[in-house]
Parts: structure tokens; C-alpha cells; sequence
């Protein structure tokens, strides 16, 4: 009698192990639903904006040069920290920098970091080495946003932007956009609002002529404070792609009319 209740007792014990598993392979293959600051609901606008200027974004000021950044002593400290400064504007990195203001970027470009999963791109971004860690002054959902954007929002320069810097887009349909869209803030010259504040005033046509790649990501994700994004968009520049709900033919259009504004 005592065998036959330790074997049923064995058995009852291997069915529940065995059970446990089961169970567990179940849960490991089952989808797991996204967190609320994850992946699946990032806000790419915000992750555009994080690329350009994240310090700016979130309010951050940095007291040392990023060891990682490449050269020494050429750029304000916290620029040092900026996305843009080491993969740079047109987002290749050392592969291509046609238009990008003639940084000599020396890292990783974007068809390699594009491909990676997800999760491990939320790593290296959050999680890397000294001068890497963002996580550390970005919060998850900010990191998240700097995924979904680099995933799925990059535009390749060279084939939108010749070499010399001309824009792939129809500038006769850009002069209708700009009007409609621009000149209110811009004026119908585009040097409505200086851009640079130096030598004069320095408009859009200025901007597009002197650097084509840093217009086209402005313009496409505008550049403002983290208020922007609660609806309270205070003294920033809006986002054609979020605010003006603009495809991304329409701005290289708009860009090609600036194109041929004055440049001073």
C-alpha cells in the first residue's frame, strides 16, 4: 500500500513538473503585448526631434564632452551628446555626408542600425557605454521614440538630395505649399524669422542652399520643446509632418521653392 502511494505521489509530482513546462514554453511563445511607453505605440515625431536636439528637448545640460564623440574641442559640450553630431544629419554616419554641413562623422551609418531588432536597438541607445547610456536622461518612452524613428521613419539623402545640393521636388507645387503653409511666419521671401542671427538675416532660402539635409529633417519634425507633444507648443517650430500634416513629396516640393529664395 505505501509503494502504491508513493508511486501515485511520484507521478502527481513529474504530471505537475511536467505541467509547469508546458506552461511555461506556452508563455514564452506566446506574443507578449506591448508596454505603454514600448515599441508599438512610440511617437516617431517626438524620436525625430530627440535625433536633432535631445538636451533641448528635455531640458538637459551636459558639463563634460561625450568621451565617445570623435574629435576634440570643435563643438559646444552638450553637442557632443546630440544624435545627429556622431551619425550625423543624413543619418549614414561615415557613409555618405553629402549636404551635412561637413562634419566628419566616424561611426556606424544607417543601414546597419536600422536592421537591428527593437529591443536590442533599445539598448544600445539606453543601455551602452560611457556617453552612450541615454537612458540616463531619456525616459523609456523617449528611448522608444528614438527607435520607432530610426526604424521607420529615415530617409535616405542621396536619393532625394543631389550631390550639389538640389532637391528632388517639384518647386512649382512647393510655391503653392509654401504659401499656404509658410509665408505667414516666414514671409513670402522667407526671411521672415532668422535662422541664424548672424550677418544679417538669414532665411529659409539660406538654410536650404547652405545645408539641404538639416532642412529637410526640420522641416519634417520641426524642432520645439518637450511641451510640443502635450499640445502646448511653446516658441518652437511646428513639424510638417505632424502639424501641417505634409507627406514627405510635399515638403522636398516646398523645399525646392526655398530653394530659390533669397538667400539673404
Amino acid at each position: 500500500m505505501r509503494k502504491r502511494y508513493f508511486s501515485l505521489a511520484v507521478a502527481g509530482v513529474l504530471a505537475f513538473l511536467s505541467a509547469g513546462c508546458i506552461n511555461r514554453q506556452l508563455a514564452n511563445d506566446m506574443p507578449q503585448p506591448p508596454s505603454i511607453d514600448g515599441y508599438q505605440l512610440a511617437d516617431a515625431g517626438l524620436g525625430g526631434q530627440l535625433y536633432d536636439d535631445w538636451p533641448r528637448v528635455v531640458h538637459t545640460r551636459l558639463s563634460e564632452q561625450n568621451p565617445l564623440y570623435p574629435r576634440r574641442g570643435e563643438f559646444h559640450v552638450t553637442n557632443t551628446y546630440r544624435c545627429k553630431s556622431c551619425h550625423g544629419w543624413d543619418f549614414s554616419g561615415n557613409q555618405w555626408s553629402a549636404g551635412d554641413g561637413g562634419e566628419a562623422h566616424r561611426v556606424r551609418g544607417r543601414s546597419q542600425v536600422r536592421e537591428l531588432p527593437p529591443g536590442q536597438l533599445y539598448q544600445t541607445i539606453a543601455r551602452g557605454p560611457a556617453g552612450h547610456a541615454f537612458g540616463d536622461y531619456l525616459t523609456r518612452q523617449e528611448v522608444w521614440a528614438l527607435v520607432r524613428f530610426i526604424r521607420e521613419e529615415l530617409i535616405d539623402p542621396s536619393k532625394v538630395i543631389a550631390a550639389d545640393g538640389r532637391v528632388a521636388g517639384d518647386a512649382a507645387k512647393g510655391r503653392a505649399l509654401y504659401e499656404q503653409r509658410c509665408a505667414d511666419c516666414h514671409g513670402s521671401d522667407g526671411r521672415g524669422i532668422d535662422l541664424r542671427r548672424k550677418d544679417g538675416v538669414q532665411g529659409v532660402g539660406w538654410r536650404v542652399a547652405g545645408n539641404p539635409v538639416v532642412a529637410l529633417h526640420r522641416v519634417r519634425w520641426g524642432r520645439s520643446s518637450k511641451m510640443h507633444y502635450t499640445g502646448r507648443m511653446r516658441g518652437g517650430k511646428p513639424s510638417g509632418r505632424a502639424d501641417l500634416q505634409l507627406s514627405d513629396q510635399q515638403i522636398l516640393d516646398i523645399l525646392a521653392y526655398c530653394s530659390e529664395l533669397p538667400k539673404r
